[in-house]
Parts: C-alpha cells; sequence; structure tokens
C-alpha cells in the first residue's frame, strides 16, 4: 500500500504494455470552453489580442499530461507547448510539434511514433485541451524572424523526437521547436531542467524512448505577460485548483513510488486509477461559482485537504536527490 496513493497498485509492466500503445502530444475531444481571462493591452488591434510569436501553454485532458508532469525534476504547471503564426490574413494559426500512436512492428513505442509539425485554428487548438494560457514573447523579440523559421521548419519536415534530445535538431519535442523559433527572433535559451531520478517512471520513459537526462519542459519557455487564457472551467479559480491538483500529486510522487500507483489499464487503454480521477474532477469543483480568485496558499491548502481525504494524509517529503 502506497503511503502516498491508497488503493489497489497495478503491476508495472501492464502499465508498460499499455502505454505503449497510447498517443503521444495532444488527446482530442470537443469541448465547450469560456474564455475568462483577457489582457487589455491597448496597442493590440481591436479584438482578441492573437499575434505571431506569441507563447501557448496548455494542458490536455487524460493520463499523459499527469505522466509527463511528473517526468522533470521539478514541478512545472503545463506539459505541452505551441506558438501562433498568423497567416496573411491575420487570422491567428497554432503551430506545435506532436506525434501519435500508429500500429506497427516495431518492440518498443518510439517505433511506432509519427509526428511532425501540426497547424491549426487557434478555435480548433483551444478544443483539444483543458486550459491554455497565452503569453506574449520575451522583449525585443522579431516576430517576423519567429515565423520565418516556423516556414523553414515546416518546409524542411522536422519530424517529432521521442527522445527528448535537446541537442539534436534533426527531430524536435514540443518546447525544442518552440524555443528554436524564438531565439531565429532574438530570445534567449532557457537552461534545460534534469529529468526524474524516480526508476520506475524512468522505465516507463526510456520505453517511450526518452533517452535525456535532462530537458525542457514547456513551462520552463521563456515569456512575458499573459494575453489570453482559455478553459473548460467557467472562472479562473477552478482551472488554478486542477493546476494545483496536479502540483499535489507530483508532491506525492516521491522517488519511491511506482507509477502504477497513478495509471491502470481500462481494457487496452491506459487510464487514470479511479481515485486519481476523481481528484482531478472534484478539485476544480472547490471554487464553483468562485466570483474572485482567492489567494494561492488558500487553493493549495484545500486542494491538499482534498487529497488528504481520497489518498490519505501525506507529509511533506524529504527533499530529491541532487542532479
Amino acid at each position: 500500500m502506497s503511503a502516498a496513493f491508497r488503493g489497489q497498485r497495478v503491476p508495472r509492466r501492464a502499465v508498460l504494455g499499455a502505454l505503449a500503445a497510447g498517443a503521444v502530444g495532444c488527446a482530442g475531444r470537443t469541448l465547450e470552453y469560456t474564455m475568462h481571462s483577457v489582457y487589455d493591452d491597448p496597442n493590440a488591434p481591436k479584438g482578441l489580442p492573437f499575434r505571431t510569436g506569441q507563447i501557448l501553454l496548455s494542458e490536455a485532458p487524460g493520463p499523459y499530461g499527469i505522466l509527463f508532469t511528473l517526468a522533470p525534476d521539478r514541478f512545472f504547471r503545463f506539459t505541452h507547448s505551441a506558438l501562433i503564426v498568423s497567416d496573411e490574413h491575420g487570422e491567428p494559426f497554432v503551430h506545435d510539434m506532436s506525434a501519435e500512436f500508429k500500429p506497427t512492428l516495431a518492440t518498443a513505442p518510439a517505433g511506432s511514433l509519427f509526428g511532425g509539425i501540426r497547424r491549426m485554428p487557434l478555435a480548433d487548438y483551444v478544443a483539444l485541451h483543458l486550459y491554455i494560457e497565452v503569453f506574449e514573447p520575451p522583449p525585443n523579440v522579431d516576430r517576423d524572424k519567429v515565423a520565418a523559421k516556423v516556414r523553414e521548419l515546416m518546409g524542411e519536415h522536422v519530424g517529432f523526437d521521442s527522445a527528448w534530445d535537446f541537442y539534436d535538431h534533426r527531430a524536435m519535442f514540443c518546447s525544442e521547436f518552440v524555443v528554436t523559433a524564438l531565439a531565429a527572433g532574438g530570445a534567449p535559451i532557457p537552461p534545460l531542467v534534469p529529468l526524474t531520478h524516480n526508476p520506475s517512471l524512468r522505465r516507463v520513459l526510456t520505453w517511450f524512448g526518452v533517452t535525456a537526462v535532462e530537458s525542457l519542459p514547456a513551462a520552463a519557455l521563456p515569456r512575458e505577460r499573459r494575453v489570453a487564457a482559455f478553459s473548460i472551467w467557467p472562472v479562473r479559480a477552478m482551472a488554478e485548483s486542477y493546476l494545483e491538483a496536479k502540483r499535489e500529486l507530483y508532491r506525492r510522487f516521491t522517488d519511491d513510488q511506482n507509477i502504477g500507483n497513478l495509471l491502470e489499464l481500462e481494457r487496452y487503454e491506459v487510464a487514470l486509477r479511479p481515485p486519481v480521477a476523481e481528484f482531478l474532477e472534484r478539485a476544480p469543483r472547490l471554487y464553483e461559482g468562485a466570483s474572485t480568485l482567492p489567494p494561492e496558499e488558500e487553493i493549495r491548502g484545500r486542494v491538499r485537504a482534498l487529497a488528504d481525504a481520497i489518498f490519505g494524509a501525506f507529509p511533506e517529503p524529504a527533499p530529491r536527490a541532487p542532479g
């Protein structure tokens, strides 16, 4: 019985096998969205202030958002990133690097992952996610050069990098693609972040082809003020509570934990264990109907109390092993 997550544990081999049959990237489903935060930029064109060079950080539904949240050695709020490049009419299109699983004779998932740079209207991209925040790029970025780099990479048909190798640009993962385009416009390249020391999760990542010991999480990208946010929840407090629930799962997933404490099989699909799914569903409802955004400390306290009620009490763990 896990000290962090109560309930029946799932054999590690079963979880690995299920993950091999999943999709990597943004799992899609049709959702109804509410935009609940818009930055009022007096210099932006009339209407929604979306333009080339803006960075999208997002969270998709399903188990993979939780799996990839656990990968870095410190917590980040988002697991996927993308860029806006407007077309010749000024319409914002989202560009991201993603992949999907296609059955092949490969013996590991990395051999069956196929992907590249995806381009879609902003509304279609929003419909794939639970929550999205849009940010301005770092100051003085040349947006035309960013757009030109995106078009160059698309013309080269750069593929998806399942190894998360930031140093080999022949293939790219999501944040590598975004930071490469931003760097062409003069943005700084942030330092890489070490990946997890958890043995169970490292085996899962290796099975997916991740051989890097450090990488660039989506939320580590350089950025400025938030321009807008999209969410399935009608008020921002509900979205913040969901992100805090992710943080609490990360806090509990110490180096002695097994990934099977969080994931299980449903026929041929990997899924969140029922208590984990319940926790993520109930956390936003803590602030259903809230008219203001409570302090971060209040949200964290209520989310931890909910986790204690579902999983059992869990003290603050000792610091993680150094990289």
